[in-house]
């Protein structure tokens, strides 16, 4: 009996020890793929791309809903999102504009929350009922967030004519926009809220912590439950990475005051692509004075380092941190970046920094080339990404990082189970 016992503990703890090292495989969930019909389109996903010769759009994940940009056999564009196993349309090139006579050309990037999406489209080309701009999909209507035929708020002869990345929360959408009177380029971010837009930064803000106000506003912006983070410059200051909260106060996450706090001396320029926020925190790419750079996250007030070039990549390889996207949630990250040789995606989600997946690797029998995300990628301990394959299909999947804790507890339990049986087996 003892020797039984003694075989068992041995097997057990051969199984236990990989759990207890958080050792629990990243699965992958195709989400949509070249081999799913296209709801209202013809035939399946070509691709996942505004228009065929374009690049890979990065998919949004908000819970267990995804929503991505895809072409059907036609080539004809649409936006889409998942719940609960189901592919849905959202909006594609026989969706009319609103307050216009033309329907959709082209449907790009989207972000979702909750049963709402925003996306960016233009469409009737070359007429006069020619539009484009933000558009917001809610309770089965669309309605224009942003467009080239609004007047731009604070001004009375401005309209949009370029958009970068939105973020968007519950109904309420935020963008950067930008216009031009008399040949001049204007910036701004802005906040549509209630049927209604508003400034939340543009030329006449003064920027925090700083002298003057903004001159530049040429950004992506991303963030959660009222709080949204921007990239801003102007001569005097330089560039830096602020956060509007739910009143449209603006504040410091880091500028050219800010130190590097594993050293190399002050930040002294910022990624204007990579950033995201969730709440009070945020994530941003940044160099410092020695020219070092690095992901930085800023977590209740305290700046972190998460990975800098040219330290070692899990999995191997040497890391470059570039304009690539990055997706911050709960204060954790995913992130995409340049690993000789290629590119892969790392995430901290179980507490160290390890590698998700990237190109030369498998999904099923198919190798990847190349993949993407957006700053909306990470939600809870899931992660989305668009991939493109070396035989020229492609997907939008979500690869699921599992809680290292719920299999410590299981283990926990299982050995706890074990000195009990011990114990009754020691009198004989």
């Amino acid at each position: 009996m003892t020797l039984y016992f003694a075989r068992a503990i041995g097997l057990v703890a051969g199984v236990v020890v990989p759990i207890l090292a958080g050792a629990e495989p990243i699965t992958f969930t195709p989400i949509a793929t070249t081999s799913t019909p296209v709801p209202n389109g013809v035939g399946n996903f070509s691709s996942f791309k505004v228009q065929a010769p374009s690049s890979l759009v990065p998919p949004s994940l908000d819970g267990a809903s995804v929503s991505f940009a895809g072409l059907d056999q036609a080539a004809r564009g649409g936006v889409y999102r998942y719940d609960s196993g189901m592919v849905s349309m959202v909006a594609n090139t026989s969706t009319s504009i609103p307050r216009s006579t033309a329907t959709f050309d082209l449907l790009g990037f989207s972000v979702i929350s909750g049963p709402s999406v925003a996306f960016r489209a233009s469409g009737g080309a070359g007429t006069s009922a020619a539009s484009g701009g933000i558009y917001l999909a809610s309770a089965g209507f669309i309605s224009p967030v942003a467009d080239n035929n609004m007047l731009v708020p604070g001004t009375n002869s401005g309209v949009f004519d370029g958009y970068g990345d939105m973020s968007i929360d519950n109904t309420d959408v935020s963008f950067f926009g930008q216009y031009h009177i008399n040949s001049v380029t204007h910036d701004g971010i802005y906040r549509y809220r209630n049927h209604s837009l508003s400034i939340i930064a543009n030329e006449n803000t003064a920027i925090p912590d700083g002298t003057g106000t903004f001159q530049s506003l040429n950004t992506n912006v991303n963030g959660a439950n009222g709080y949204i983070a921007f990239w801003g410059k102007n001569q005097i200051t330089g560039p830096g990475i602020y956060m509007a909260d739910p009143s449209d106060n603006i504040s410091v996450i880091a500028n050219s005051n800010t130190t590097d706090p594993v050293g190399g001396g002050l930040l002294v320029g910022f990624s204007n692509i990579s950033l995201s926020a969730n709440d009070t925190a945020a994530a941003f790419i940044g160099t410092n004075a020695a020219g070092a750079t690095s992901l930085f996250k800023r977590v209740d007030g305290v700046l972190h380092v998460v990975a800098r070039t040219g330290q070692l990549a899990p999995g191997g390889g040497i890391l470059r941190i570039t304009d690539l996207e990055l997706s911050l949630d709960d204060s954790h990250v995913a992130f995409l970046a340049s690993v000789d040789p290629g590119l892969a995606l790392f995430t901290d989600r179980r507490g160290e920094l390890e590698r998700v997946i990237g190109r030369g690797d498998l999904i099923g029998d198919k190798v990847i080339r190349d993949l993407v995300i957006g700053p909306d990628a990470l939600s809870g301990t899931s992660i989305a990404f668009a991939a493109q394959f070396t035989d020229g299909t492609s997907g939008v999947f979500v690869a699921n990082v599992p809680e290292p804790w719920l299999f410590n507890a299981g283990a926990i339990g299982l050995l706890l189970l074990l000195r009990r049986y011990r114990t009754y087996l020691d009198p004989l």
